[in-house]
């Protein structure tokens, strides 16, 4: 553990998880699980990891077997973002003047709400998987990071909104540009959904 972040993905730290998986082994089961290391470049690399207790006169030797998934993983997480600025945001967007009213008359949007908790949640989690594959430093909390993004996400409802107010037809899909050049050029990363017959994400959204 000493070669880990202190905290697994799981939310376990890794000391306790590497004991209780080391006891596993030795107990005679064969664990089998994800584990994040720090790379000496500072860089967070990730393994299917698979344990197994190999008996002597000496007693027990555990040996393990990893299959290094960083790729994959950092794949997937680029994907999940796309989808969240892709499917997901739009659909804000969609209910900008609705929302806009009930918010003047101090109505609490229930929908709203849990839209932007679970959006909100699912974005800081990612970008500090994005933060953590890549070695970069990132000192606000999950929460510090929520209430952050929360504020970033009714601005751009507001200048959605707006612009419609004022005649300049900002178009939604403007707006979800911007926030994936801001996303991919801040962590070097192509937040594109895959798909055949597709042309681009933007036409997805018509």
């Amino acid at each position: 553990s000493l070669l880990s972040p202190g905290v697994q993905a799981n939310g376990q730290s890794s000391t306790e998880a590497e004991s209780q998986y080391l006891a596993r082994a030795m107990s005679g089961e064969y664990p089998r699980f994800e584990w994040a290391h720090r790379r000496a470049n500072g860089n967070t690399a990730y393994f299917e990891a698979g344990l197994a207790c190999l008996r002597s006169r000496e007693g027990c030797y555990v040996v393990a077997i990893l299959r290094d998934i960083t790729e994959r993983k950092r794949e997937e997480t680029e994907l999940r973002m796309a989808l969240v600025i892709h499917r997901i945001l739009p659909t804000l967007f969609d209910d900008v003047d609705l929302i806009s009213i009930l918010l003047l008359e101090g109505t609490r949007y229930a929908s709203l709400d849990e839209k932007l908790e679970s959006l909100t949640g699912l974005i800081a989690g990612l970008v500090h998987d994005f933060a953590a594959e890549r070695g970069m430093p990132f000192e606000l909390s999950h929460e510090a990071a929520k209430t952050a993004l929360t504020l970033f996400l009714l601005g751009s409802l507001d200048t959605v909104r707006l612009s419609r107010e004022a005649g300049l037809g900002i178009p939604k899909e403007a707006v979800v540009d911007f926030i994936v050049t801001v996303i991919e050029g801040a962590f070097h990363v192509k937040l594109s959904l895959p798909g055949p017959g597709s042309s681009s994400p933007q036409e997805d959204l018509a």
